[in-house]
């Protein structure tokens, strides 16, 4: 596609950068995609009245999702730019290159018409209203295909919640096999100390006992990511294994969420799915009741 025949550009535009943004979603698109993206747009900035020295191109965010503006270090830099004065000419090759969040996108738009800075999609100078509006519908499009995506994707999740299969990685004292199911950890040491934690509270009566306890014999608690270590024990890290369910054999996948209702009423929809006797357990479900209770009765200390 050629660039767009008999543009005018103020002198004033020109003064300032011609900014040629460029992003991928996906890593492996970018070797093939980048130089010949990036020419177009720069021959389009030049085919404009741009000197070389006055083309830039941003191409920081390429294999990055454009979902967001977090995470995206060129973005911003774009953003920065325009803010200071410094560019007359941003150019992409689709709108949903610089957003496919319809918020974002139309703020990017609005700080480009506050600062006279004008904007090109795919050699196409974009500068009446209705354009805007154009794009800004394209995005919400864009925005509700991610929504959607990501719906089928959590559908797949909670399916596999509910055949019993564990979506995310079991709390120190079980692993997983391949196929999802918790195991309680083959470690000797890891199982002992454990179950050891769950004593000591019951005898000891809070948390706060418990950690003091533990640091003046040198316990230390275990704590399993890629390796096994053990690590000095904390309020925060003892009151999570005492109050995981997993310790009781149940596995917990989803929350709470909240939704409109009638006359304005708020309504909770729980999306919550709860699975019983999903793998062995430490201690019986009716004693961890009672380490709940134990629980909310204690300052939040742990004294």
């Amino acid at each position: 596609m050629n660039p767009q025949p008999q543009i005018e550009i103020a002198p004033h535009h020109r003064d300032r950068l011609a900014v040629v943004y460029f992003r991928w979603t996906t890593p492996p698109q970018v070797p093939q995609s980048t130089n010949l993206c990036n020419l177009y747009q720069e021959q389009v900035a030049r085919a404009w009245g741009w000197p070389e020295q006055g083309i830039r191109v941003i191409e920081d965010d390429a294999g990055s999702s454009g979902s967001t503006a977090k995470g995206r270090p060129g973005f911003q830099r774009l953003c920065r730019l325009i803010k200071a004065g410094q560019v007359g000419l941003v150019l992409v090759s689709h709108i949903v290159r610089l957003s496919r969040l319809s918020k974002e996108l139309l703020a990017f738009l609005r700080l480009c018409q506050r600062t006279d800075t004008l904007l090109a999609v795919d050699g196409i100078l974009v500068d009446r209203p209705t354009d805007h509006f154009m794009e800004g519908l394209w995005a919400n499009i864009t925005e509700l295909e991610n929504a959607l995506r990501r719906e089928r994707l959590m559908q797949a999740a909670r399916a596999k919640a509910r055949s019993g299969s564990a979506i995310h990685q079991p709390p120190t004292g079980f692993v997983a096999d391949r196929a999802g199911r918790w195991r309680i950890d083959p470690d000797r040491k890891v199982r002992a100390t454990i179950t050891r934690l769950f004593t000591d509270f019951a005898r000891l009566g809070s948390v706060g006992k418990v950690v003091a306890y533990y640091r003046e014999r040198g316990i230390r608690l275990p704590v399993r990511t890629t390796d096994l270590a053990y690590r000095e024990p904390s309020p925060r890290r003892i009151r999570r294994i005492l109050s995981h369910p997993a310790f009781k054999g149940t596995y917990i996948f989803g929350r709470r969420v909240t939704v409109q209702g009638q006359a304005g009423h708020q309504a909770n929809t729980n999306q919550t799915i709860v699975v019983r006797r999903h793998h062995d357990l430490y201690i019986t479900p009716a004693r961890w009741n009672r380490i709940q209770a134990r629980l909310r009765r204690n300052p939040r200390s742990g004294k």
